[in-house]
């Protein structure tokens, strides 16, 4: 990969239209995710792929990933270190994808224990694979018209060779070099091989964008059909850091693969597998296990768990408050897989629906389901099973494809009022009266949750309902925008009160006093005023976090650069004032130290915002805790502990203070003679302060 530390451009925003050269190049990825009979197929493993080199539209390298058919490929053994049963979603990797967490509280994404492992075996090679030459395991297959050649890898011969240390798989080889050649990277895959390509391409751009690399033509991928893979804070991160555009997500809307996921994996192994035998290009047409009467069963069971799913997720955001929905998750276990990306719906007039709001399409994502009473189980279920090899259209057609924002036409559409049907395409969202007839008995606890909310009848769903859950969905977007424009309107506040701040501590640096100190004694006018602003931030901002933690705030805010340098300045300014606050007031004697037990959130998420967008590593930002630092040693010097117990945490307090203060995050007045900070590092031991680091910095 390339080693350029520049910072990347920032990601355009891409159009709900497919410019004229995307198109090119989403047919591309379809005819590579389902190549005709006269190519060979990639093989069918979880771990297998093939690199494309092409010249039109633009030079790139398509990574065409192979769909397996085999249940161990989807659903996790349940002896999978950190599975969670019965789902089989565990946390990602930090290494792999250190982005996908949420940033303020930490918690990282989860995401399919199977995918990964796939994913990781891609990546991943042994000392006896990197013996194999390259010559022995790649084809060439030249197009001389086109100019286009092909690699083809199977897991069983990865090439790997000796990187920095360590052992790099063809994969990483094959994109280093297309990035050398400045050719387009493209991730594209049908079925599961769309999941790992998903997979690919989040692990592709964490790599550019930590490196400072992103290619000039931004990366690309392109599945069809793919399942579900990780939860909201997966979806949400992705969302934040501006990958979801290259993301895009082309789907049948009876397509049943990409819903498998919304059940419990576990407990349904035999039944996905009968489902991938009937999907797989090796069973033939007549084969038995398209009569498998698990199959409809299992059907029966996806309705009714994307049911239940969606009737949750639209009360969350169309502002249920019911205690139940609280409690709902404690006694019925719901699937954490939910869209992530830019999904695109293919109508069967050949439209395709655009959409980038992951409610929105958890919610299509039921309501595309086709029953009705004339129709049984086992109908409804082959044709869904048989949408997932219908996606031709694209590939045959796709220039004339007309591109539809599906929620900008119906987020005016409420009950009481026409709904333009060539204005939204011709997706169809029927109406489950007999469906919901069949499964109330199993989801009887949501018609007590439905019941408490007066807009939804959860015996009479219809096309009506269906466009009133999209337009909330829609709204409750809309209404994130409108918070954060609201909370645009605060910054200027923010902003005086800082400067107010700046003022106190420059007028203390004046009088030879660090400005904590000052506060901490609380002598003046002023010392009186600077608390008065520092409560003033406190409010602004705890509101700020609360928002986000209720997520009020578009999943972007948390990686504006204004509001990152905003938050880190009001952090190195006003925490020194709230650790001075609470040492003053011995609240450490109750409550504990401030690190451990009394830092706000305000501070912990603005500082976990800096470093998630300078990219560095957690914890690293600690500079506005030092007086909280300096506070502890004291604290445990006067109760008895003996210097040299404290040894390693004070030099390690002198090394990150002289970094601080170099990179300027650090006030020079924490070295003012009459600084507490100095009385104290003077009373340290004679040897260690003449070895000291610091000890520049006090002596001037």
């Amino acid at each position: 990969m390339p080693t350029d530390t520049t910072a990347p451009p920032p990601l355009p925003q891409r159009a709900a239209t497919l410019s004229d050269d995307d198109r090119l190049l989403v047919a591309h990825c379809a005819e590579l995710s389902f190549p005709s009979s006269s190519r060979t197929p990639p093989a069918a493993s979880a771990c297998s792929f093939q690199v494309h080199h092409a010249s039109h539209p633009y030079p790139c390298a398509a990574f065409a990933f192979a769909p397996s058919w085999s249940a161990a490929d989807w659903v996790a053994p349940s002896s999978t270190e950190g599975a969670r049963q019965p789902f089989g979603d565990v946390e990602v990797d930090p290494a792999l994808f250190p982005s996908l967490r949420a940033v303020g509280s930490g918690v990282p994404a989860r995401a399919n224990a199977a995918f990964l492992a796939a994913f990781r075996g891609l990546l991943d090679g042994s000392p006896l694979q990197s013996e194999v030459s390259e010559s022995s395991v790649a084809s060439r297959d030249l197009v001389a018209a086109t100019g286009n050649y092909t690699y083809k890898c199977s897991v069983s011969f990865i090439v790997c060779h000796l990187k920095n240390g360590r052992i790099t798989s063809s994969l990483e080889i094959q994109i280093s070099r297309a990035v050398a050649e400045e050719k387009r990277i493209v991730f594209t895959g049908h079925s599961s091989g769309g999941s790992i390509a998903t997979l690919a391409a989040i692990w592709f751009l964490e790599k550019c964008t930590r490196q400072g690399s992103v290619n000039q033509a931004h990366p690309f991928c392109v599945t069809f059909g793919a399942p579900l893979i990780g939860d909201n804070i997966f979806n949400h991160a992705v969302r934040r850091e501006g990958w979801s555009q290259c993301i895009l997500h082309f789907l049948l809307p009876l397509d049943i693969v990409p819903r498998i996921p919304l059940t419990p994996l576990a407990s349904f192994r035999e039944e996905i597998q009968a489902i991938l035998d009937w999907l797989s290009p090796q069973t033939p047409n007549n084969s038995p296990a398209g009569r498998s009467p698990v199959i409809p069963e299992y059907y029966e069971t996806l309705l009714r768990s994307t049911l239940s799913i969606a009737s949750y997720e639209a009360c969350s955001f169309m502002g249920c408050t019911s205690s139940i929905l609280g409690t709902l998750t404690s006694f019925i276990d719901l699937s954490p897989y939910r869209p992530c990306g830019t999904y695109h719906f293919l109508t069967s007039s050949e439209q395709l629906i655009v959409l980038t709001n992951s409610d929105a399409v958890l919610q299509l994502l039921f309501y595309c389901l086709q029953l009705n009473p004339q129709q049984q189980l086992l109908d409804a279920a082959a044709r869904s099973l048989s949408a997932h090899w219908q996606y031709e259209p694209i590939k045959q057609c796709m220039a004339d494809i007309v591109c539809v924002d599906y929620l900008g036409a119906i987020s005016s559409a409420v009950p009481g009022r026409q709904t333009d049907r060539a204005a939204i395409g011709s997706i169809e969202l029927v109406s489950h009266h007999f469906l919901l007839f069949k499964l109330l008995a199993y989801a009887h606890i949501f018609i007590i949750l439905v019941i408490s909310f007066s807009v939804v009848n959860m015996c009479s769903f219809s096309s009506k309902e269906a466009i009133l859950h999209l337009s909330a969905a829609a709204q409750w977007e809309k209404q994130r925008q409108r918070n954060q424009t609201k909370i645009d309107e605060s910054c200027q506040k923010i902003q005086e009160a800082l400067r107010s701040l700046n003022d106190y501590k420059r007028n203390c640096g004046l009088r030879g006093v660090s400005y904590y100190d000052s506060f901490k004694l609380q002598r003046e006018v002023h010392d009186f005023d600077a608390n008065v602003r520092r409560l003033e931030l406190a409010g602004l901002w705890d509101e700020i976090i609360e928002m986000l933690r209720r997520r009020e705030l578009p999943d972007g805010f948390e990686a504006r650069e204004e509001w990152v340098s905003l938050g880190t300045l009001f952090r190195r300014l006003v925490e020194p004032l709230d650790i001075a606050n609470y040492y003053r007031h011995s609240k450490n004697e109750d409550t504990g130290s401030y690190l451990s037990k009394g830092r706000p959130r305000r501070y912990k998420y603005t500082q976990k915002w800096h470093e998630q967008l300078q990219r560095a590593p957690v914890g690293s930002s600690l500079e506005s805790c030092f007086w909280a630092m300096v506070e502890e040693l004291q604290a445990e010097i006067v109760d008895g502990r003996a210097f040299e117990d404290l040894r390693d945490r004070v030099v390690k307090l002198e090394s990150d203070a002289h970094g601080w203060y170099n990179s300027g995050s650090l006030g020079n007045d924490v070295f003012l003679e009459s600084s507490s900070f100095v009385a104290w590092w003077r009373t340290l031991p004679e040897q260690h302060k003449l070895a000291s680091c610091i000890a520049k910095l006090v002596s001037l």
